[in-house]
């Protein structure tokens, strides 16, 4: 729905449901980080407001890597990547979210999250959301990947930043 949200005021992005498949194939290029989310891929610039939307994707949400540089992912169900203030409130994802890379160099950090893949913003809240989708992380590289994956969250970093009410299923 949104590839990215740039703004200097307060961005709502509410009553959204995407129900189409997504994919996402990359070559690696040095210290690319790539963003793929059911509704949002990154959200930076200014506070963001995501209300009551939903990835119902048919399939699976799905990014594949290759090469022999450096890169990195963030995936989310509902935002991929997110860098400011601002809520995530009452949004679900049914989607299956998949990342698979064959990278030869060792990988940047990678985040894999049902809601949200990556946060790294003070002042975030992710309250009353729900993930049913399965999420797979595969290496078929010859080097190690860092990052995270998480039912709800992949990663958070930064303070101040509350999850409430989620589950994921």
């Amino acid at each position: 729905i949104s590839a990215r949200s740039f703004n200097y005021n307060l961005v709502t992005i509410a009553d959204c449901t995407n129900n189409g498949p997504l994919y996402a194939n990359f070559t690696a290029s040095a210290n690319q980080i790539h963003n793929v989310g059911g509704i949002v891929a990154i959200a930076d610039g200014g506070e963001i407001a995501v209300n009551n939307c939903h990835n119902k994707a048919k399939g699976s949400i799905s990014m594949t890597t290759t090469g022999t540089a450096q890169c990195g992912a963030n995936m989310g169900g509902i935002v991929a990547k997110k860098t400011k203030a601002g809520a995530v409130t009452k949004c679900t994802n049914s989607a299956a979210i998949t990342y698979t890379t064959t990278d030869t160099a060792v990988g940047k950090n990678t985040y894999l999250g049902g809601i949200v893949g990556d946060i790294e913003s003070v002042a975030s809240n992710v309250a009353y959301c729900s993930n049913n989708g399965a999420i797979s992380f595969i290496n078929n590289g010859t080097t190690e990947v860092f990052g995270g994956v998480g039912g709800v969250v992949g990663n958070y970093y930064i303070g101040n930043t509350h999850m409430t009410d989620c589950v994921n299923e």
